[in-house]
């Protein structure tokens, strides 16, 4: 029995000693002609099947060594954080020399955001806020004459048609359009430019969109913009059309600096 079960097992142990030793790694099965190929011949061949022409996948660093002569470039570990492709050409910023003098990842990104989106809120309730001051303003002035410094300041309510930014025109419809194309104009001008534009210029905007806002409603709900302010000889004015004013000379002020610092630097 023994010596029979010996003999059984000899053809399976003959089969072991001709197998050939095949290195593993070294072959590849293109999924197209379903050919076994071997691996360096299809890495010489650009990872194209030399049967069928089918294409392989293939690394990005094999990617960069068959478009990159040696030498030409150096690679530069800037950490795990991947960068943020649609971003990276404008948030880079590279010397004359040609060294990157800083880099942003999604990290910074999305810190960026978040910043972004509180800076938002903050405008938003101050808006609101200086609104809000207009229009109670406005409200507690209705048929009142109030004479603070004689022939110098006087709170005294009147009607007029020409309200925001001092444009004279007599329909509400047109009016209306005017103030809404330049609102807009401003707010899409803060949301392309969150990251360029500074505090002083922000709070300079704030008050054009508020005082804007402010008189854009008196036009709306009353079919007039209530003035109750007299200074002198000045033409009557309110609260909206001070934030407007002092918003535009804040906003020419930021710009002209600016301007002159950029000159500066360019010299």
């Amino acid at each position: 029995m023994i010596v029979d079960k010996i003999k059984k097992r000899e053809p399976t142990a003959k089969k072991i000693e001709n197998k050939v030793d095949i290195p593993v790694g070294k072959w590849i099965k293109c999924n197209k002609c379903k050919e076994i190929l071997y691996k360096e011949d299809v890495r010489n061949n650009m990872s194209i099947c030399p049967n069928c022409g089918a294409y392989f996948r293939m690394h990005i660093n094999r990617r960069l060594e068959t478009i990159i002569d040696d030498g030409t470039y150096k690679e530069d570990d800037w950490g795990s954080t991947p960068y943020a492709a649609s971003t990276y050409a404008s948030t880079v910023k590279v010397a004359k020399d040609g060294t990157i003098k800083n880099k942003t990842t999604v990290n910074d990104l999305w810190e960026k955001m978040k910043k972004n989106k509180k800076r938002m809120i903050i405008i938003t309730i101050a808006v609101i806020v200086l609104i809000a001051i207009d229009q109670i303003a406005k409200f507690f002035i209705i048929g009142k004459d109030i004479n603070i410094i004689p022939n110098i300041l006087k709170f005294k309510f009147s009607e007029e048609v020409a309200g925001t930014f001092g444009v004279g025109f007599k329909g509400t419809f047109t009016f209306v359009i005017t103030n809404l194309i330049v609102l807009g104009v401003i707010i899409k001008f803060m949301k392309m430019q969150q990251e360029q534009i500074d505090k002083k210029t922000y709070v300079a905007l704030t008050m054009i969109i508020a005082g804007a806002i402010g008189n854009l409603i008196d036009r709306l709900f009353r079919g007039y913009v209530i003035k109750f302010i007299t200074l002198w000889k000045l033409p009557a004015f309110n609260i909206a059309d001070i934030l407007i004013v002092l918003g535009w000379i804040l906003l020419a002020v930021f710009f002209a600096t600016f301007a002159v610092k950029v000159r500066k630097e360019n010299k």
